[in-house]
């Protein structure tokens, strides 16, 4: 009340000094009478947690394996709202660096020494993370490294904001790189060389508080029409079933109503059925035995078990013919012994 005080005394008089003033003066008295709705005062209050919740993550990577084709972490940084640091420190890779990407990443050989560098602790970055608003620029190639995960609902990545994205001629989307946000929106001029963890995260978190309000509008419009649809289809699929089962019922109505024929038409309807009715196979038509034929000595014999017989005859002589090559090869083998 005493800064209000204060406020309103200077104000008063800057009203008598000039005209620019006391036009000035008008519109703050006109903003400090009209009330807050409460939907404003409740947005307002969730911004405000959101900003004392939130820290931005940036890694920096270097490359190992064959020509450095995969990426391990080299330097992680953590700042808050206010662009204070919670952790910046140089980690050793767990294998062999084959490409530093000094170029872009700003790792030289002696940033992870083991006596400079520690060993990558994920529990401790776990700690700094829970219950936090994670901000960052591709956060999954840093969460990625990291081996950590974050709350879906708890992550604001610049590089997927529709604000901060390139639309396409196509209509598509496709994400910024960050000195080009940087430069546009806070113009600021990063990353003209070597890159600076702590920098690139200082300037997501300002990017994030910039669009801070529509950001937060635009998920949480997002998360009412996704609830509003997944309704709708309930709604639409219990309509059809409720819609199918009086249609159900009203045709086994009229099938038990046509499958009730009067007496008279019954009586008709069976002769007529009984004179068109075709003649009625026998049973030995209709079983399915295999046809029959008749043999030179006159027994009646199945076809089935005339090809099994045959099978049987040709496997036999096939052995026979086989045993007889076998026997001449030994009796011929016999006649070269004595022979010498």
């Amino acid at each position: 009340m005493s800064n209000w005080n204060s406020l309103k005394k200077k104000i008063g008089a800057a009203d008598k000094t000039t005209p620019q003033a006391a036009s000035v003066a008008s519109t703050i008295h006109k903003e400090m009478s009209t009330p807050i709705s409460p939907e404003e005062a409740k947005l307002a209050g969730m911004l405000k947690r959101l900003r004392e919740k939130a820290v931005a993550l940036d890694c920096e990577m270097v490359g190992t394996g064959m020509n450095g084709k995969y990426s391990e972490l080299a330097r992680c940084s953590l700042v808050d709202s206010s662009g204070q640091v919670l952790y910046d420190e140089y980690v050793q890779p767990k294998g062999y660096v084959t490409d530093f990407r000094t170029q872009w990443s700003g790792i030289r050989r002696s940033d992870i020494n083991k006596n400079k560098a520690v060993t990558l602790e994920e529990q401790s970055i776990m700690d700094l993370l829970k219950g936090k608003v994670l901000v960052g620029h591709a956060l999954p190639n840093d969460m990625k490294v990291l081996m950590l995960s974050h709350p879906r609902l708890l992550v604001r990545d610049t590089s997927r904001y529709p604000a901060y994205m390139r639309t396409l001629p196509n209509g598509k989307r496709r994400p910024r790189a960050l000195r080009d946000l940087t430069q546009q929106f806070l113009n600021k001029t990063i990353q003209t060389g070597e890159h600076d963890s702590v920098e690139d995260a200082r300037c997501t978190m300002e990017l994030y508080l910039r669009a801070q309000r529509e950001w937060e509008l635009h998920l949480r419009q997002k998360k009412t029409t996704a609830r509003e649809q997944s309704t709708s289809e309930k709604d639409s699929t219990v309509a059809d079933a409720s819609a199918e089962v009086p249609e159900k019922l009203e045709d086994t109505d009229r099938g038990s109503v046509e499958n009730r024929p009067s007496d008279q038409s019954s009586r008709k309807g069976t002769r007529s059925e009984d004179a068109a009715a075709p003649r009625k196979r026998t049973r030995e038509e209709n079983s399915p035995e295999p046809s029959l034929k008749r043999t030179k000595t006159g027994s009646i014999q199945n076809e089935g078990a005339s090809m099994s017989q045959e099978h049987a005859m040709v496997s036999e002589t096939a052995t026979k013919r086989a045993w007889v090559t076998k026997q001449q090869r030994r009796e011929s083998r016999k006649r070269v012994r004595q022979s010498k």
